[in-house]
């Protein structure tokens, strides 16, 4: 190895380790938080409480873009100058191929990030679904049952209300009609009532 390849290496190598070292991290699991981030926690004035994403688009400069930018730049550096390609020509073409390697992390992520959901639930997606109820939801909506229904493609249990005078006895079929803050209003289906 030349003095010229050695200085690729001095970047190739270091680069390399801490690539797979992502890696593996990933693959572990323990790589998915860290100085990318992604999303924030929010908590504002206005009562509004949650977690908000944001997709930033193509994120180029991170930790891990750096990491294959000086991988794969220093390995192509080595390589060129091994195939005896002049010195300043290899160094601007172990520049671009940095660079590929570079935005080639950020778009692999963004697509990845785009597979990730935040797991959520919503449940304004609720209304308009039928339920069962769980647990007797009184009439008056002044206190609440239990209801379970399909919600994004998850059964849950929610705290439901209604508005009818009667109560809703447990096994009747239901419809989310609307929301109060953190319950969902329902109606009972006609004929879909539970026998006594």
């Amino acid at each position: 190895m030349n003095a010229t390849q050695q200085v690729f290496a001095v970047f190739a190598i270091p680069a390399t380790v801490a690539l797979a070292i992502q890696t593996i991290l990933l693959l572990v699991g323990l790589g998915t938080h860290g100085t990318d981030a992604d999303g924030a926690d929010v908590a504002a004035d206005s009562g509004i409480d949650g977690d908000v994403f944001a997709d930033p688009g193509l994120r180029v400069l991170t930790v891990r873009g750096l990491v294959a930018f000086f991988a794969v730049g220093g390995w192509a550096g080595i390589a060129l100058i091994d195939w005896n390609v002049p010195v300043a020509l290899a160094a601007v073409l172990a520049l671009l191929f940095g660079l590929c390697g570079l935005f080639l992390v950020a778009w692999l992520f963004k697509v990845m990030l785009r597979l990730q959901s935040a797991g959520n639930l919503d449940i304004r997606n609720a209304v308009g679904s039928i339920g069962r109820v769980y647990l007797t939801v009184p009439g008056g909506g002044r206190f609440s049952g239990k209801v379970t229904l399909l919600l994004q493609e998850r059964t849950v249990e929610l705290e439901a209300l209604t508005d009818e005078p009667q109560p809703i006895q447990t096994g009747s079929e239901v419809k989310v009609t609307g929301i109060r803050g953190s319950q969902i209003v329902v109606e009972s289906l006609p004929g879909k009532e539970a026998s006594s």
